[in-house]
């Protein structure tokens, strides 16, 4: 069966094209974060510019015509509405004129089943316990069996801004642009990549065992995101601190802040989830979203997992961690492979997305002077 995907989300437009639980192409087109600060509905007028180009990579890359196609999965929620519209006409157009089944897959529900791409679920041991985070979300789930639905044990979605000084939690990206701001590391970088990967880049350069920012385990590790906080604002008082002392911070001082920072969060992300695995009984913890490319932590989570009886599984390939259509195609064709009756006749879909970043966005809007419209 030949499945194609679509993700508009946020600075991503999104298109795979897969074979059953093969991927034959996986398309992006990206949009810098910097042109994307300076207005959240730039976004919108680029991906109506990229989804036609990216549709056609897809289907020229996977070598097969759009008339192949037996089923479209497109992501409905999860984004500024514009973005996610986009996407979703695409998909409901594609629908009604090849006439093939649709069916929707929330962007978050896309990379919690990211770790069964190229992956045969009958391998899985339940109960799963699964770790999502990324740079505005973080989602900690609990799957008992292969249907597709899953209990949320936490969950911390957009930005939640706390002092003037200290940005609580709203996703483990955040926190890496968080260090990259408070470093000032403008001079070090040297292509647009994710702050994620700059700061691992770095981390690599560094002492991880200089400065242990893990604070002090909470004895409730039952919302994960509640032992950031404390890490944050230590790194914040250290580096503030070098500069009252130095003013100027080292190249040394920021490699080891940089790997410090790495392999604490490593140990409060993966201790956590151990924990919590321990605690709901789970034979397998999952880590997906955008934190399941960062090396050290995967590693730690693999090492970790096999001491405590636990089988631990990510991505299988990087492209998978970040934002992508594959992991809405994945799970699209499972949920219909397991529901087919219920999606065959689909050929439509409402969208589902909130308008909590079109708010933001218009604000955004009208506090440059410009005018919607």
């Amino acid at each position: 069966m030949k499945i194609l995907g679509i993700d508009t989300i946020l600075h991503d437009a999104c298109i795979a094209i897969m074979d059953d639980s093969r991927v034959l192409s996986n398309e992006k087109s990206h949009t810098s974060m910097l042109l994307a600060n300076q207005s959240l509905l730039t976004l919108t007028a680029i991906h109506v510019r990229e989804i036609g180009a990216t549709l056609r990579d897809a289907l020229k890359k996977a070598n097969i015509p759009m008339r192949d196609i037996s089923l479209i999965a497109a992501n409905n929620s999860g984004s500024l509405l514009s973005n996610v519209l986009i996407g979703l006409i695409v998909a409901n157009t594609l629908s009604a004129a090849v006439d093939v089944p649709i069916i929707d897959v929330s962007h978050q529900e896309g990379h919690i089943f990211s770790n069964w791409i190229e992956r045969n679920p009958a391998d899985f041991s339940f109960p799963i316990l699964v770790f999502s985070a990324s740079g505005g979300h973080s989602l900690t789930a609990l799957l008992h069996k292969d249907d597709f639905k899953f209990n949320v044990i936490s969950e911390s979605r957009g930005i939640k801004r706390g002092t003037k000084k200290i940005i609580e939690f709203a996703g483990v990206g955040f926190l890496f642009s968080k260090i990259a701001l408070w470093l000032k590391l403008d001079k070090y970088r040297d292509d647009i990549g994710s702050d994620g990967n700059f700061i691992a880049r770095l981390a690599k350069k560094g002492d991880a065992k200089r400065f242990i920012f893990a604070p002090k385990k909470e004895k409730e590790c039952f919302c994960l995101e509640s032992n950031f906080n404390g890490l944050m604002t230590y790194i914040y008082r250290l580096i503030r601190k070098e500069k009252i002392w130095h003013r100027v911070l080292s190249d040394k001082f920021i490699f080891d802040v940089a790997a410090g920072f790495e392999n604490s969060l490593a140990e409060i992300i993966t201790d956590c989830l151990c924990d919590l695995g321990r605690r709901y009984k789970a034979k397998e913890i999952h880590l997906v979203g955008g934190i399941s490319a960062n090396e050290v932590i995967t590693s730690r989570l693999i090492m970790k997992t096999s001491m405590a009886g636990i089988t631990g599984r990510y991505p299988k390939a990087k492209s998978y961690c970040t934002d992508n259509a594959a992991m809405i195609a994945s799970a699209g064709y499972h949920k219909f492979i397991k529901d087919t009756k219920r999606y065959a006749k689909n050929r439509y879909l409402d969208i589902k997305s909130d308008l909590v970043l079109e708010r933001m966005a218009i604000e955004q809007f009208t506090k440059a002077g410009k005018r919607l419209g």
